[in-house]
């Protein structure tokens, strides 16, 4: 009992302050493709949207998105496991005190009606404590801070060089005063099986931050530490970004010193004539030996392979992780999304391409090909100056019974797709992209927001 009056003696000092967005926010505010409802800030980032049909007034919060979809293979087989099903990404949020947040999210789903009645049906529940406030006014300027845990929901380290949009758990905090921000990020089990990472940052807003990365791997017998610098430059509008990111990762006994680079520019114009546009260039390389694996050869997981992961870009930094073992690697990405009505407002045009030219250079000597691990055979590697070429994309006719609401549902053609071999809350080996390619497809789907 007397534990539990320190916290509430502790919690009551915190002057009462709305909780600050993070320095860089879940998602990608340049992208077309829906959101995720955030983890924390809940009454904030709804109130922002008004279609929102689920309670928005007084102490609980809440709000929900449904998707509900197929595919259609060219061949005699499924595409994933992810036909047929249903997706429901629900949030409530309980704001206790004007400086403590109770967020619940459950997650449910089905990922295939071809085994049968809600035999692969589930729920994936997530919990977030959030304690935040105002601390202090030294020289005059509010000293922000917050600590939360344990669901951590979608997380990027400096700006996606290492790692992007994933999912955590474990624990966060922050001071912040003025632009100037320290944070601590603690996440279990991010690339390896029994690994856990550590993130010390140090930043001035958007436009400049230092990383400290430590993953300890098989109870500290094996740790790997990278030191990034990102960033974004200032004054650009809002139509546009340019976001950077550079990376060390120190010499061990897993390998030698290597680096890594990124250059992110994307430019989305005012709205026109109802057509919105993104369009987007990623420039990425990595040295041999730059995973947290170092110079071994080892297969990294990636977490919770869903129908949600449709909603980022194919080119993520996962996606480099398996063949550094053995190449250099350098890729170029161009993105196009756009969003335009077609004869009257509640016809909608949806476009998302993505195409990737992925280069090799083995290190070996003489160079040999290394086959991909997949559950679809071991693929040929092309090495450099022969690249390995991608597109990704989804063509598809949307319908919106409210032109006013993001409610739609959509036909097309669509040739990614979540891998077959996820399971959702898996703790075993996925796939080592979180999309993959196998032709084009046709798909329909019903998407609702509450």
């Amino acid at each position: 009992m007397a534990k539990f009056s320190y916290l509430l003696l502790f919690l009551s000092a915190w002057a009462a302050a709305a909780p600050l967005p993070p320095v860089v926010p879940p998602g990608d505010p340049m992208s077309l493709k829906r959101p995720r409802i955030p983890t924390v800030g809940v009454p904030e980032a709804l109130a922002e949207q008004p279609h929102r049909r689920l309670s928005q007034d007084g102490i609980i919060t809440g709000g929900a998105d449904a998707v509900l979809a197929t595919a259609v293979p060219r061949r005699e087989a499924t595409v994933s496991e992810w036909h047929g099903y249903f997706y429901l990404d629900a949030r409530a949020n309980a704001r206790i005190t004007p400086n403590v947040d109770l967020s619940v999210n459950a997650v449910a789903y089905q990922t295939t009606a071809s085994s049968g009645y809600r035999t692969l049906a589930g729920v994936a529940p997530g919990v977030t404590g959030h304690v935040y406030g105002v601390l202090g006014r030294p020289g005059g300027r509010a000293l922000y801070g917050e600590v939360m845990g344990v669901d951590l929901g979608e997380r990027t380290v400096g700006r996606g060089l290492l790692l992007e949009r994933q999912l955590w758990e474990g624990g966060f905090a922050r001071l912040q005063w003025s632009d100037l921000h320290l944070s601590l990020l603690i996440a279990g089990q991010t690339h390896l099986a029994a690994d856990d990472l550590f993130v010390t940052r140090v930043g001035l807003g958007r436009w400049v931050e230092l990383n400290w990365l430590v993953w300890p791997n098989e109870a500290f017998t094996r740790v790997a530490r990278h030191l990034t610098l990102a960033g974004e430059v200032p004054a650009l509008g809002p139509s546009w970004r340019l976001a950077w990111e550079m990376a060390l990762r120190l010499a061990d006994g897993q390998g030698s010193g290597a680096g890594a680079a990124l250059l992110k520019l994307d430019w989305r114009p005012p709205v026109r004539g109802g057509a919105t546009w993104h369009l987007g260039y990623q420039g990425r390389i990595y040295q041999q030996g730059f995973t947290p694996a170092g110079q071994e050869r080892v297969r990294p997981i990636t977490w919770f392979v869903t129908p949600q992961r449709e909603e980022t870009l194919a080119t993520n930094s996962v996606d480099y992780y398996e063949m550094a073992d053995t190449f250099h690697q350098w890729s170029h990405t161009g993105v196009v999304e756009f969003r335009a009505p077609l004869f009257n407002p509640h016809l909608r045009l949806d476009v998302d391409l993505e195409g990737r030219a992925w280069f090799f250079r083995a290190v070996e000597r003489p160079p040999g090909a290394r086959g991909w691990a997949s559950v679809h055979g071991r693929q040929p590697l092309r090495l450099a100056p022969n690249p390995r070429i991608e597109a990704h994309g989804r063509l598809a006719l949307a319908f919106l019974p409210d032109p006013a609401r993001p409610d739609r549902v959509r036909a097309g053609l669509q040739n990614t797709f979540t891998p077959d071999v996820s399971r959702f809350g898996d703790t075993g080996w996925t796939s080592p992209i979180w999309l993959q390619r196998r032709g084009w497809f046709v798909f329909a789907s019903m998407e609702v927001f509450l």
